[in-house]
């Protein structure tokens, strides 16, 4: 070359003499250079220009520029610089990466394509490149990979997908290209395979995001959880008993009201007390047996207990005197007390309430009369009587009683008898 350049960046140099660059050959002129970027990005202005001032007064275009394309091939970024122009004799320029340190450098063919092997640029990194001829600088031009990391993927399922308030159900979750996950409601961090126990109080969706260099993905499932039902048992009648249920819980009793998990199927058998019958179940239940309930809501039974009436009892063959009549009768079952009736329609002759004894002495009588008896045995369920018994008191005897006043005398004295 005819004259020896100097650097050029960002000044303007006018140099005479006869120069050879780019395959133009221009003598006795004055060349004049602007400020020569190196390249262009793929949307840049149009290409650098270096001019002649003088002799044949032509604009030449400059020596190369290029445009970028960039794809992803195997999940990594693909550069590939597309260069036209002018160039120097050997017909190409130097292309750095990241200079003044580059990472990659290599001659490339002006004009024509150029491809940076695989495994030199990263996803979604920022880097500049530069085009260098042989005498002049050029500028470094920003470019960024695209982000080729393959999108991870996560599904996530529920096992059970419903339970009953304090079970427990598993999730388990599978992912791909993902550095880690996450599990909300609590749960927290988690491996990226894997599976996890959860015991929610309710109904609740579990969502798990799975992150990676190509971004995140997520994946839900829901747990239903069956609340507690509430069973309430209650007693009617006159009677009394107990309640008990299977599984436990019930004792009415005491403890009328309990609360089983969904769908517990629960048994309450009733038990009455001596003297009392159960009689049968109203409200989630009917008949007289054993009451079976699901429990898929809140329920309430009532059983009914009446008390037994008076067992049977027998009034026994009286005795009687002329002023009196005397009673005795078997014990009634389930008796609270009992009432002696006499005559037709029947009085009450009993001396007070509740009687309970089994005799009775009636006084009230006249000798040669008949009289009826019956006895009745009662309790708050209701009355039972006995046989009937006809009796006639005698006449009574007669009696004398005679005494003398004074009882013992002299002869010849007196004494006065009296009687009765």
């Amino acid at each position: 070359m005819g004259a020896i350049m100097k650097k050029m960046r960002n000044r303007r140099r006018i140099i005479a003499g006869t120069i050879v660059f780019c395959g133009i050959i221009i003598a006795a002129g004055i060349l004049s250079f602007p400020n020569i970027p190196g390249a262009l990005p793929v949307s840049a202005a149009p290409n650098p220009q270096w001019t002649q001032s003088a002799g044949a007064g032509t604009a030449v275009p400059a020596c190369a520029s290029a445009s970028l394309s960039m794809t992803c091939s195997n999940n990594q970024p693909q550069v590939t610089f597309n260069l036209s122009g002018d160039d120097n004799p050997d017909g190409s320029e130097a292309l750095y990466i990241n200079y003044p340190s580059p990472i990659y450098s290599s001659q490339v063919p002006v004009p024509g394509s150029f491809t940076i092997p695989a495994g030199i640029l990263a996803n979604n990194t920022s880097y500049t490149y530069r085009l260098q001829d042989l005498f002049l600088d050029a500028d470094n031009v920003p470019f960024t990979t695209p982000n080729c990391a393959p999108a991870p993927t996560v599904s996530m399922s529920a096992n059970p997908t419903t339970i009953n308030q304090g079970q427990s159900s598993t999730l388990t979750w599978t992912s791909a290209n993902a550095t880690s996950c996450n599990i909300d409601n609590g749960v927290g961090g988690v491996a990226v395979n894997g599976s996890t126990s959860v015991s929610p109080a309710v109904n609740t969706t579990y969502t798990i995001t799975c992150s990676g260099p190509g971004g995140s993905a997520q994946s839900s499932a829901a747990v239903a959880v069956n609340q507690p039902q509430t069973l309430t048992v209650s007693k009617s009648g006159t009677g009394s008993g107990t309640i008990t249920s299977n599984p436990a819980g019930i004792s009415c009793g005491s403890d009328c009201s309990e609360s089983y998990n969904y769908n517990t199927s629960v048994v309450l058998t009733a038990y009455a007390v001596a003297g009392s019958t159960f009689t049968g179940w109203s409200g989630a239940c009917s008949g007289a047996g054993t009451c079976t309930v699901v429990m898929t809501q809140a329920r309430s039974v009532t059983a009914t207990f009446s008390l037994q009436l008076p067992g049977d009892f027998s009034l026994s063959p009286p005795s009687a005197d002329c002023n009196s009549v005397s009673l005795s009768w078997t014990a009634s079952a389930y008796a609270d007390g009992y009432r002696i009736l006499r005559g037709s329609p029947r009085v009450d002759i009993s001396p007070y309430q509740p009687y309970t004894a089994l005799n009775y002495i009636d006084y009230s009588v006249s000798q040669n009369t008949d009289y009826l008896y019956q006895i009745e045995a009662y309790n708050a369920g209701g009355t039972n009587r006995s046989n009937t018994i006809n009796v006639t008191t005698p006449y009574c005897s007669p009696t004398a009683i005679l005494n003398g006043s004074p009882n013992s005398i002299f002869q010849g004295q007196s004494s006065t008898l009296n009687w009765n």
